[in-house]
């Protein structure tokens, strides 16, 4: 929205500004991260080839945003996922169970047990509203797909911020 949309905005029709942990009500509307992630036992060749290596854990493990199975929110993905670590998206610890909460310290020692792994593409094209039909062409290498899916806005996303921005132009 511009300025003087914005401005036209009474204080109660105003949405607060996004700040740390989402709320737990917004949460609680959301799936959990589980329900687009492949299956731990069936695909697990597949989630250990995603393992985040031991040495780029001892380099940066603080900076790492850790989500579980159970969660119910996660970093957003760019392009530079799997590559660059900070800000690019969270990581998935596979050995966290549902009532454990995530480490405090943030080390390589303590990440390391609870099976660090990042994303798969078919994960993150879940999590953008992809139908299952959709498939990169063999043509395309795994860092290409990272990119690309990294540049992509989530359909049902967009849709909600149209009908918004469209239902607010609207009425006034």
């Amino acid at each position: 929205l511009d300025s003087a949309a914005l401005d036209a905005l009474t204080d109660d029709a105003r949405l607060p500004l996004p700040h740390g942990e989402p709320d737990a009500s917004v949460q609680a509307g959301c799936a959990p991260l589980s329900a687009y992630l492949l299956d731990a036992q069936r695909d697990a060749a597949t989630l250990g080839a995603l393992r985040v290596p031991a040495h780029v854990l001892e380099r940066y493990a603080p900076a790492l945003d850790l989500v579980t199975r159970h969660s119910r929110r996660s970093c957003c993905f760019t392009k530079n996922y799997t590559r660059y670590l900070k800000g690019t998206g969270s990581v998935i610890l596979e050995g966290a169970g549902f009532e454990e909460p995530l480490p405090s310290a943030k080390t390589a020692q303590t990440l390391e047990k609870l099976q660090p792994r990042f994303f798969g593409i078919r994960e993150i094209a879940r999590l953008h509203g992809f139908p299952e039909s959709f498939d990169f062409p063999e043509s395309v290498t795994r860092k290409k797909q990272y990119e690309l899916l990294g540049n992509s806005l989530s359909v049902q996303a967009s849709f909600q911020l149209f009908r918004f921005s469209f239902a607010f132009y609207v009425t006034r």
